[in-house]
């Protein structure tokens, strides 16, 4: 949009001279002014700055040579999304050898092809704005991931002792080799994992023990290659099985003499 100066104003070309003009003049240059800067805030036809960058899905898990789609989301200063800046945004993954850019298409939308196994992350950025999310390379073949046993029962003096499973799609249980493994155990004060398990550098099965409580539940979390799943922990004040009078019983079975 183009606002006609007035050819006085733009006689005032210094601030001193601006300072000697006539007051009307000045008043003149101020609102002259005031409303190229209006006009220009009011264009309908400005873009919009873009304060957010989102990314959706918001995770990946892939085997080194199957590919997933990622989809940018840019969104103004009220969250509102931008869909026509979405063509602008700028693809990387980091590190560049967990993962191959494979394409990006008239949208946005881009297509990353895994080449190694191990996390990392992939990332959008428009200008100085950027949102990133992870993605994780896994051996081939894992479907699913479970905790065994579950629920997990520990009682003083007797640890639960929960496994990572890992299963194929036909429900086949999968070598462990080349998968990351970490547990936790949120509430540590109802139970705690050692230190000699969680020391470990990829522990497919650890040791639960109970100190403190008698009698609760809380739960496990297991998260192997970036996929997360929980167990129940349920804490008795018993081992499990076994009964407080057959201890005591010593009752003989009948005999012939």
């Amino acid at each position: 949009m183009r606002i006609p100066v007035p050819h006085s104003i733009l006689q005032v070309r210094s601030p001193r001279n601006f300072a000697r003009a006539p007051r009307i003049l000045r008043s003149g240059i101020l609102l002259a002014l005031g409303g190229v800067l209006l006009a220009a805030c009011d264009d309908p036809n400005r873009p919009q700055a873009v304060m957010e960058v989102r990314i959706t899905p918001d995770s990946a898990h892939i085997a080194p040579g199957e590919s997933v789609e990622f989809e940018p989301i840019p969104r103004n200063a009220d969250g509102s999304p931008l869909p026509d800046r979405r063509p602008d945004v700028e693809w990387s993954m980091n590190p560049p050898s967990l993962a191959e850019v494979a394409s990006v298409d008239e949208n946005g939308r881009v297509r990353i092809t895994g080449v190694a196994q191990g996390s990392g992350e992939i990332r959008a950025t428009f200008t100085r704005r950027s949102g990133s999310v992870p993605v994780h390379v896994h051996p081939p073949g894992l479907d699913r991931v479970e905790i065994e046993p579950n629920p997990v029962l520990v009682s003083p003096g007797v640890p639960g002792r929960p496994r990572a499973v890992l299963l194929d799609a036909d429900g086949e249980e999968l070598d462990t080799t080349g998968f990351r493994m970490s547990w936790q155990l949120p509430d540590t004060a109802l139970a705690t994992i050692p230190i000699v398990s969680r020391g470990l550098s990829n522990p497919i099965a650890v040791s639960i023990i109970n100190a403190r409580v008698s009698s609760a539940e809380t739960f496990v979390r297991l998260i192997v290659n970036g996929r997360v799943v929980t167990a129940p922990v349920i804490i008795t004040p018993q081992p499990p099985g076994s009964d407080a009078s057959a201890a005591h019983d010593d009752t003989l079975p009948a005999g012939d003499g």
